[in-house]
């Protein structure tokens, strides 16, 4: 009994102790687990570190290597300064210092002083692609459209690529001569270069359908005009979405989203803070500072920053940093460049841009800015210093977190021609890109369309045949072929529930087989007579059975030919209704055609 007691004891701590055992390995499991995440996020973070660390110690050299540029990024100020003043109606600032070689400088003066030819064969000497685009664009958002010259879009959009891609600056031009920016010669060579690219592999057409709305199922029709009816259904919903395009009336006026306007600068939004820290004290070096600043917007926050803080000339304190603000020159239509930090961008003010990806977002809504790519046009400085204000903004992103994917480039690729039409075809935020695409692929579109009208307009048919297991009956429209009909009920009751003598063969022989076993051997047996009349049974049971299976078949017989018939006098009367239709329809079929050739056409 005492040994028993003891082992039992035993037994319980040893259970006791496994318990304790698996309870510490999971926790030991789990916390393996947790040390594992920290250490992956630890070594996440020292390599984001490490990487920013490297970026902010070249981005500190290169302070001293732009200190060589300083006339350069106060020009690029007061161009600037020159859009938002001339935007907002206010005084324009003073001139600066003539910067030689720099392109910015004489197309400023060109805007300034109402397309000064001898500024403006300066500056169209020095880049002439540069300055085709930057006062295409600057005269477009600030209203003088009339002003824009169709060489200086020539120049700026250039050919499109071999592949059909689209830069930045081509889907800018593109989306401001839809909107209106460039009057109607602009818009019609913008829309020349892209039409020289190759339309998809099933052509516009399908993608087209797509916004339109099908109209109601008009009843059952026969396979005869099946092709015909498709045809027109197709025609109708095509018109539709032609005309929710061209009937907006949004798109016949130049799109508000094109004016400039200048927001006052929220401090909250400000991070235009030097990029070395200058050991935790203002040396007075602004000019240093104002460098760096403009190196770092290159390919990013170009102008936010320039027209936040390093534009004014007002007051300056002891330290030598300045105590006013100008206003930062903005679109309606998005912010910019301001994604590369991440940090100080700001929200588009009614504007309903779209870019590569599509509407809905303040990227997408920057990308087809005007006033983003005068930015970062602005901002990516002369021949001499590109390069490295490039590299200023990479560093910047690098610092951020963003990621050098993050630095928007002018030659950057935005996706291909057919891509960027078949998102402007299926939006509906922008009127005036929609309306763009219509006559991008209006000239290849309307063969195609013709060609639906041309079959949706046919003639109705003479007659039609109606086919019944191996019967053909032709249908007119004053009824089925009688003759035929006649001929087609007759052999589906004739061969229906017939009864032959060798059907009933077999139930004969039954009965009288039971019979002459009932009656001939019954007497030297009773177990013949109960077997006869089995036989007799089932003989009659067969019958029965024959004589049901032929009255149920002439039933099914007359209900196909009841069938029959009616599907011959429905096939008639829908030939009749369609025949009579016939000039109703060619009619509307012709008023569509029409209606999407002057669409297509004007």
């Amino acid at each position: 009994m005492t040994n028993w007691w003891q082992e039992q004891r035993q037994n319980e701590q040893l259970e006791d102790l496994q318990s304790e055992m698996s309870y510490a390995r999971q926790q030991t499991s789990r916390l393996q687990s947790q040390l594992s995440q920290i250490q992956g996020g630890l070594q996440e973070r020292v390599n984001r570190l490490s990487t920013a660390f490297d970026a902010f110690v070249e981005l500190s050299d290169l302070r001293y290597e732009m200190a060589g540029f300083l006339e350069a990024a106060e020009l690029r100020r007061y161009a600037t300064r020159v859009l938002t003043a001339m935007a907002s109606g206010t005084p324009l600032p003073p001139v600066g210092a003539a910067v030689p070689q720099y392109w910015l400088g004489p197309a400023t003066e060109a805007l300034i002083a109402g397309q000064d030819e001898a500024a403006l064969g300066t500056a169209m000497g020095l880049d002439e692609r540069r300055t085709s685009t930057f006062l295409a664009l600057a005269l477009a958002a600030l209203g003088q459209r009339h002003q824009v010259r169709s060489e200086w879009l020539d120049v700026a959009f250039g050919a499109l690529a071999a592949d059909g891609t689209v830069t930045r600056v081509q889907r800018v031009l593109w989306a401001t001569a839809a909107r209106g920016g460039f009057g109607a010669d602009g818009l019609a060579l913008v829309v020349k270069r892209l039409q020289s690219a190759a339309p998809p592999a099933d052509g516009w057409l399908p993608k087209l359908e797509k916004r339109g709305e099908a109209p109601r199922a008009s009843g059952t029709r026969f396979e005869a005009v099946a092709d015909q009816e498709t045809a027109r259904t197709r025609l109708t919903r095509i018109r539709n979405a032609i005309e929710s395009i061209a009937g907006n009336t949004e798109a016949r006026e130049p799109a508000p989203t094109l004016s400039y306007i200048s927001p006052t600068t929220d401090s909250t939004n400000n991070t235009d803070r030097p990029i070395a820290p200058d050991n935790g004290r203002d040396t007075g070096d602004a000019s240093n500072r104002d460098t760096i600043r403009d190196g770092g917007h290159a390919a990013n926050r170009a102008l936010d920053h320039d027209a936040t803080r390093d534009t004014g000339h007002g007051p300056v304190d002891g330290s030598g940093r300045q105590t006013t603000r100008d206003t930062r020159l903005d679109a309606a239509g998005g912010h910019g460049s301001g994604r590369g930090s991440g940090r100080g961008s700001r929200r588009p003010q009614g504007g309903r841009g779209r870019g590569a990806a599509g509407a809905g977002t303040e990227g997408a809504a920057a990308a087809d800015s005007a006033a983003g790519l005068l930015r970062l046009l602005i901002s990516e400085g002369s021949e001499s210093e590109r390069e490295s204000l490039a590299r200023v903004a990479v560093l910047r992103a690098q610092i951020s977190g963003a990621g050098e994917s993050a630095v928007e480039r002018l030659e950057d690729s935005v996706g291909t021609v057919e891509e960027l039409l078949a998102n402007d075809l299926s939006q509906t935020d922008d009127p005036h890109l929609a309306a763009a695409v219509l006559r991008v692929i209006g000239p290849s579109v309307l063969p195609a369309i013709e060609d639906l009208a041309q079959v949706a307009g046919q003639p109705s048919p003479t007659q039609i045949d109606v086919t019944s297991d191996s019967h053909t009956i032709v249908i007119r429209p004053d009824g089925p072929d009688q003759l035929q009909l006649n001929t087609a009920l007759s052999t589906i009751k004739q061969s229906a529930g017939s009864v032959t003598p060798a059907k009933l063969a077999v139930p004969a022989v039954l009965v009288g087989v039971g019979a002459i076993v009932a009656i001939g051997l019954g007497f030297v047996n009773a177990i013949w007579i109960v077997a006869g009349l089995i036989l007799i049974g089932i003989g009659a049971f067969r019958y029965w059975s024959i004589r049901t299976a032929s009255k149920n078949d002439k039933s099914a017989a007359a209900d196909r030919a009841t069938r029959l018939t009616d599907r011959c006098t429905t096939a008639a009367a829908q030939l009749a209704k369609h025949t009579n239709a016939t000039e109703s329809r060619q009619t509307a079929v012709t008023t569509d055609l029409t209606t999407i050739r002057q669409h297509l056409t004007t």
